[in-house]
């Protein structure tokens, strides 16, 4: 299914960019009318090879007519967006001397490495016209798992490209954290303008922040003007768990096993203001109790409601 933030994504992306549309999906004839207005071209069917197996594809597709471009786009739809309109980007982008850019520069501590991260690249002319860019393109295969993506092409991509002498930036400050995935995402979005909210923050929380919650609303307050929120809650209650806003409130929540799965569980969960424990016993639940106040989220309630005009 194509959601209606992937239309809305596209329709503004369309000010900037012809786009051809990559799915990694067996995406019916009426899904793609979705996206028909604003696209040259749709290829839906499963490759398995994650974002960049659909990069791939797209480029194999214009490569023949990449000449008659200034520049080349890779963009998938893991955020919502975008916030601010992408005309402003370029514009002060297009002052920064560089070979390619992206809206976000990380240090990956497993290797040590500085990386533009792909969910939004774009590459100039002489990036993505050279041999070692296209090699490298044409190499994508399927791997096992997400991880060995972002090793391999993410940040292989940006290391191929450092080593052939072309030169990167970002339109926030690189940073040794995945800020995109934190709390810290507010600030870039009000700070820099950072156009997008990425959906693995707000369902699965993998860097353990303790103020996701806040972090949605903020957003939501600050975006009340530029981008309509509905289109992120009906994704996010399409495809969520539907325990996703637990994550939301406390990021050390407990599941735990002792002595084996079959006999003793403890876990915890999240309330309204209370995280609760639960003890099951043969996998029947014997006790449930509040374990500890939400604190931080009774706060932001309170503060919310005193604030609300009449």
């Amino acid at each position: 299914m194509i959601d209606e933030y992937v239309v809305y994504y596209l329709n503004e992306l369309k000010k900037i960019a012809d786009i051809v549309f990559v799915s990694d999906s067996d995406l019916s004839a009426d899904e793609l009318k979705k996206v028909g207005p604003f696209v040259l071209k749709s290829i839906a069917h499963k490759h398995g090879e994650y974002d960049f197996g659909s990069y791939k594809r797209g480029f194999l597709d214009i490569e023949e007519k990449l000449n008659n471009y200034d520049e080349l786009i890779f963009a998938n739809d893991s955020g919502y967006g975008p916030f601010f309109p992408f005309t402003e980007i370029w514009e002060k982008m297009a002052l920064v001397p560089c070979d390619y850019w992206g809206l976000f520069k990380h240090l990956d501590p497993r290797v040590a490495t500085w990386h533009i991260q792909s969910f939004f690249i774009v590459f100039k002319k002489q990036v993505f016209l050279s041999s070692r860019f296209r090699t490298f393109i044409k190499d994508i295969g399927p791997q096992k798992k997400k991880e060995d993506v972002i090793l391999k092409y993410e940040i292989g991509l940006s290391s191929v490209l450092e080593h052939a002498g072309f030169q990167s930036a970002s339109l926030c400050p690189q940073s040794d954290e995945n800020e995109t995935h934190q709390k810290k995402t507010y600030e870039l979005t009000r700070n820099h303008k950072f156009p997008l909210l990425k959906k693995a923050f707000a369902i699965e929380n993998p860097c353990r922040e303790p103020y996701v919650y806040k972090t949605i609303m903020d957003l939501q307050d600050f975006l009340s003007d530029k981008y309509s929120y509905q289109l992120i809650d009906d994704n996010l209650r399409r495809t969520a768990p539907k325990n996703y806003k637990d994550r939301w409130f406390h990021p050390d929540l407990i599941k735990t096993t002792l002595l084996h799965k079959k006999f003793i569980r403890i876990k915890e969960t999240s309330g309204k203001y209370f995280c609760f424990m639960t003890i099951k016993l043969f996998g029947i639940s014997c006790f449930v109790f509040p374990s500890r106040f939400l604190f931080r989220r009774w706060k932001y309630e309170r503060g919310k409601k005193k604030t609300t005009p009449c």
